[in-house]
């Protein structure tokens, strides 16, 4: 799987902050490139998570080799296996992986700024 471009911008964005001094704007600006990514990236989980749902729905009025209608167990299970379901645990990945992205931000805007203050007020 080719690496996602936010991984490779926020990769980016660390080799620059450890390399020298980051402001408070810069780190403004990566949460705002990640705000983007976080909302492409919702919005491909919310398409895989309606497409799971079919999935698994299709499974589940599906009948066993005996004629009985699959359990809801066993139509999870089975829908569990499929790309749809792959699909899904992906995109959520990435929306989470996002949502920590940004929230390490968060903190390093927070730090970078107080740090910004106390050398402004000496």
């Amino acid at each position: 799987m080719p690496e996602q471009t936010y991984k490779v911008q926020y990769d980016a964005f660390l080799t620059s902050y450890k390399a020298g001094s980051t402001t408070g704007e810069q780190v403004g600006e990566q949460i705002a490139k990640m705000a983007q990514w976080f909302a492409s990236q919702n919005t491909i989980l919310s398409i895989a998570t309606i497409t799971y749902a079919k999935t698994t729905a299709e499974f589940e009025q599906r009948v066993d080799e005996n004629g009985k209608q699959l359990s809801s167990t066993k139509a999870g299970k089975l829908a569990e296996a499929t790309q749809e379901a792959s699909e899904y645990v992906t995109a959520k990945m990435h929306v989470q992986n996002v949502e920590q992205i940004i929230n390490a931000l968060k903190s390093l805007q927070k730090g970078v700024l107080q740090e910004y203050s106390h050398l402004g007020g000496q």
